[in-house]
């Protein structure tokens, strides 16, 4: 007596598999459901604090900005912290002659006014002396920057936003390398940690103590809480 052979993938025919693959797509739209759930439930259980709260140490008052202005109404007696001019761009050049400026830094001055013209320093140039190497040697920016590049009647401004949690060296070593050209600091730290931690503002308390005072009057911190119910 014969037997058929049976396939052991017998039951893999095109109308199996459309619907096999449609049930494993219903069930990951229901894992992706209950994920958002899940998270949206979490979120809700939080309470976030409207109001942020930026400390300037030259004078140590509290400052309140608030980001819902219009539907809060927060009041602060103080001044919030302002950016002033206190540098106009003649402090970086320097005069050759009624027609002619040089950028200080990249520019041999003794040269120059021998010359009447500006005598870069190595590794600067253009008509000033005032684009360093890196930028004039890279791509076609040698060609493009004797016509494209205009010089500012005042200074552009430098802020730096960073996140804080705990990296006090490496915070150290950048206000060494960046004081000198950044205008203001603009430093940000919750009650939370990066890694989901509660913690305390342990950069505030350290400023308040003193620490790096040479360079607070350049640093504006924003104290933002984040509450569990």
């Amino acid at each position: 007596m014969c037997h058929a052979d049976t396939h052991p993938f017998f039951f893999a025919t095109k109308r199996n598999i459309v619907k096999g693959l449609l049930v494993l797509f219903v069930i990951q739209l229901m894992c992706i459901l209950y994920v958002v759930y899940s998270n949206q439930k979490t979120i809700s259980s939080f309470n976030t604090s409207l109001a942020i709260y930026p400390y300037n140490f030259k004078s140590m008052k509290l400052y309140i900005a608030d980001p819902l202005m219009k539907t809060q109404n927060h009041v602060s007696n103080h001044n919030i912290h302002s950016l002033k001019d206190t540098s106009l761009m003649k402090e970086y050049f320097t005069k050759v002659n009624n027609n002619l400026v040089c950028y200080t830094t990249g520019t041999n001055i003794t040269a120059s006014w021998l010359e009447q013209k500006c005598v870069c320093h190595n590794n600067y140039y253009g008509n000033d002396c005032g684009v360093p190497g890196v930028i004039w040697n890279t791509g076609n920016n040698s060609i493009l920057l004797r016509t494209k590049l205009k010089r500012r009647n005042l200074p552009r401004r430098l802020i730096l936003g960073l996140s804080l949690d705990d990296e006090f060296d490496m915070f150290e070593t950048r206000m060494a390398m960046q004081y000198d050209v950044v205008d203001v600091f603009a430093l940000h730290e919750g009650n939370i940690s990066i890694y989901g931690v509660p913690k305390q503002p342990i950069f505030l308390e350290r400023f308040q103590q003193g620490w790096l005072k040479q360079c607070q009057d350049k640093v504006l911190i924003i104290n933002d809480t984040l509450q569990v119910n």
